[in-house]
């Protein structure tokens, strides 16, 4: 998310006039790997993924990029904002998002950095709130996102080049941006309970 000065979000074409920078940029990216609920253990990808995301941001000229990891608690949560003193006021943890299409409305780019999936419902929901997405040329990710449709990576390496292509695109490339949009909804159409259920009762009553 990108704010002006006083705290209000805007979109990321408004970043530019003239080719003058006319706001700042600003993130805190958060990586939590150490789970201690059972069965839940330790992960690596969170931090790892936490970094990069920390690494492309700073690559593609944010002024202030702030990068937490393995925070345990809410109350550490509330601490680490606290201390950006001014900063805070722009940034906010959500927690568990009741209301997903206001989130989504707040947002322009989408990144699920998901190694595996069974059926990667989270990636279906944003593009179903038409949202730009990035995420692994995986399956079943592979299955719903094309190029066509949003960014795919196999790496680290080509996950900072998406994020930094979609950004651009965002920026100068409005018909590319326009054209995605049009194949998510395309996707999701056919993804749409009423697509799918035919097919699981033809499954179902099969003998």
């Amino acid at each position: 998310t990108y704010f002006k000065e006083d705290g209000k979000t805007i979109n990321y074409t408004e970043l530019y006039k003239n080719n003058q920078k006319i706001i700042r940029k600003i993130a805190l990216v958060i990586g939590n790997s150490n789970y201690s609920i059972p069965p839940m253990q330790a992960l690596r990808n969170p931090v790892n993924d936490a970094k990069l995301i920390a690494r492309t941001l700073r690559e593609i000229d944010f002024d202030d990029v702030i990068l937490e990891t393995d925070i345990n608690t809410f109350e550490e949560m509330n601490q680490v904002i606290d201390n950006f003193e001014e900063k805070r006021k722009n940034i906010k943890y959500l927690g568990y998002i009741k209301n997903r299409k206001k989130f989504f409305d707040s947002i322009d780019i989408f990144i699920f950095p998901s190694f595996s999936e069974g059926l990667g419902l989270v990636l279906l929901e944003a593009m179903s709130f038409s949202k730009i997405c990035l995420t692994r040329d995986i399956s079943p990710m592979n299955g719903y996102l094309s190029n066509e449709s949003g960014y795919l990576f196999n790496d680290n390496n080509e996950m900072l080049d998406s994020l930094s292509q979609a950004i651009n695109d965002y920026r100068l490339d409005s018909n590319k941006i326009k054209s995605k949009l049009f194949n998510i909804e395309e996707v999701v159409k056919k993804s749409s309970v009423a697509s799918i259920f035919p097919l699981l009762e033809k499954v179902y009553n099969y003998e």
